[in-house]
């Protein structure tokens, strides 16, 4: 197996990796909130307060990472959200959890979005033939945890 391939079949590795623990993390957030006491105008204003930072601070997502170097960016992403997964449950006021959803979230969507660029990097010739691939299992992890939400609720 050449390297480009070697590199592809990792990233994809921790890609799906990085996935299920993305979906896990959203599926619990909610039940961890309700436990804590948190109403459901303050579980809005957390998820309202992260997606509007992810959504102006991806706009530099990309020149930051031209700058810096795609691999170290992935890394640091990577690294930062498991740091803040682990620190959420840790936080039980509104304003920590907001801080640290926005911060982890931040973090993802960043690591996400260097995920294509990789491909495309680790299989010049083929990238075509694996990019839907990529793009499946990175939906498909995440999304699989919400399917289950329906039956561990009931």
């Amino acid at each position: 197996m050449n390297i480009e391939k070697r590199n592809f079949w990792t990233l994809l590795f921790v890609s799906s990796l990085f996935g299920i623990a993305i979906g896990l993390y959203d599926f619990a957030l909610p039940y961890y909130m309700k436990d804590k006491g948190i109403s459901y105008q303050g579980m809005g204003f957390v998820f309202a307060i992260s997606f509007f930072f992810v959504f102006f601070v991806q706009i530099w997502s990309a020149r930051i990472s031209d700058i810096s170097g795609r691999k170290p960016f992935y890394s640091l992403a990577l690294l930062f959200s498991s740091i803040f997964n682990f620190l959420t449950p840790l936080s039980a006021k509104l304003s920590l959890l907001t801080l640290i959803k926005t911060l982890r979230d931040r973090s993802c969507h960043s690591g996400h979005n260097q995920f294509g660029r990789f491909i495309r990097e680790c299989l010049k010739e083929q990238v075509s033939l694996h990019y839907g691939e990529d793009g499946g299992i990175k939906l498909l992890f995440p999304r699989n945890w919400y399917c289950c939400s329906g039956h561990i609720d009931a």
